[in-house]
């Protein structure tokens, strides 16, 4: 595209996001090329042409570009409104950044009064003990997240209990829970960590045939979930030569 034409397309989506409030284009349209070609896809081509996956695509693009503009956004609707529901908002944001100890925070402030014993934010507090390697943190925050909520059920989190006591060296305890999230977790991680916890406890024999299942699940997927657990597959495929 000539360079002429890339100015003209940059100043009209400039003008189009100002004229249309979406005040958290502003930065990347400031990005050449990637930036306007990310706001023609998520909201000129969609009024053209009405096609969610174009926004799908657009907004993973944008992520790219800008991994910082949802918490921006976040953090502007929480000096707007301090409220439970925009803090839990700008902690997830957080946690999706690897900042841990700004959601640990965030996460702290919830847990108070009507919160105090609410599942999700529990949750989102334990992500936050396990990324800033408080183990023994994780392990009382999730056990205290059923005792209070023995109905909640969330594969994630039994995911990550799982995880934890791995890392805490309770390796038969964490076949077990392994064992019984593989196959609710959405996607082939937790299947492989089962595979690698087998391994671990000299059981190759029972990992083979998971890590081959991974492989063969992955393959009769449709593309976007092979796309998605491609990793696991790479790694199952190099585990599987090493037995």
């Amino acid at each position: 595209m000539p360079l002429s034409l890339m100015v003209i397309v940059q100043l009209a989506c400039l003008v189009h996001a100002v004229m249309n409030r979406n005040n958290n284009w502003i930065y990347p349209l400031l990005i050449p090329g990637l930036g306007p070609l990310a706001y023609l896809l998520s909201h000129i081509a969609p009024d053209m042409f009405g096609s969610y996956g174009i926004r799908r695509q657009a907004r993973a693009l944008i992520k790219k570009l800008d991994p910082e503009r949802d918490r921006r956004a976040a953090s502007t609707e929480l000096e707007r409104a301090d409220t439970i529901e925009n803090r839990q908002k700008l902690a997830k944001e957080s946690l999706d950044l690897n900042d841990y100890a700004h959601a640990k925070e965030l996460y702290l402030g919830c847990l108070t009064g009507f919160y105090e014993r609410d599942p999700d934010l529990m949750l989102g507090l334990a992500h936050s003990h396990f990324g800033l390697g408080e183990l023994d943190q994780t392990r009382q925050v999730l056990s205290d997240l059923i005792a209070f909520n023995p109905e909640f059920r969330s594969p994630v989190g039994h995911f990550l209990y799982a995880r934890t006591l791995v890392a805490l060296n309770d390796h038969e305890k964490a076949l077990n829970e392994l064992m019984i999230v593989k196959d609710s977790f959405p996607g082939e991680e937790a299947r492989y960590v089962c595979a690698e916890q087998l391994i671990r406890l000299n059981k190759p024999e029972r990992a083979k045939p998971l890590l081959e299942e991974l492989i063969r699940r992955t393959q009769l997927a449709p593309a976007h979930y092979q796309k998605a657990n491609a990793a696991w597959v790479s790694k199952a495929q190099s585990l599987l030569k090493a037995l």
